[in-house]
């Protein structure tokens, strides 16, 4: 077993998957702080630019955009003209599905978090009810 995969091994995350978004347009979506051990993450789908926290980011299908430290994020389009749209929210029976705009050259990934607990052994998963 490589390093890396030792590491994950005692770390144990938990993953879930919960949105998918698909935003074109205008659009803003937000994070606030997450609490210790609990690490965001966005896996781009669809796009090719991003703003993430202030900065653009070149992206393309299968990237990932990983908050370690769950530090509080905006991600918005680079559209800079027009009005925010509203992003609909709508519970499909498995994610929350997030969109805003038009569909055409949207931008489209899944968000979700690793949850991390440590204990005296190393970490183990914690179930979040």
């Amino acid at each position: 077993m490589d390093s890396l995969s030792h590491l994950l091994a005692l770390l144990a995350p938990r993953c879930e998957v919960n949105l998918h978004c698909r935003f074109g347009g205008r659009w803003q979506a937000g994070h606030q702080q997450m609490r210790s051990g609990v690490v965001p993450w966005h896996v781009v789908l669809r796009a090719r630019r991003l703003n993430v926290g202030g900065q653009t980011h070149h992206l393309r299908a299968g990237d990932v955009v990983l908050l370690p430290h769950g530090s509080p994020h905006l991600m918005e389009s680079l559209v800079e003209w027009g009005q925010v749209l509203p992003v609909a929210h709508r519970f499909n029976g498995t994610v929350t599905e997030m969109r805003a705009g038009p569909a055409e050259g949207a931008l489209e990934m899944l968000c979700g978090e690793f949850y991390f607990v440590r204990t005296s052994a190393g970490c183990s998963v914690k179930h979040r009810r």
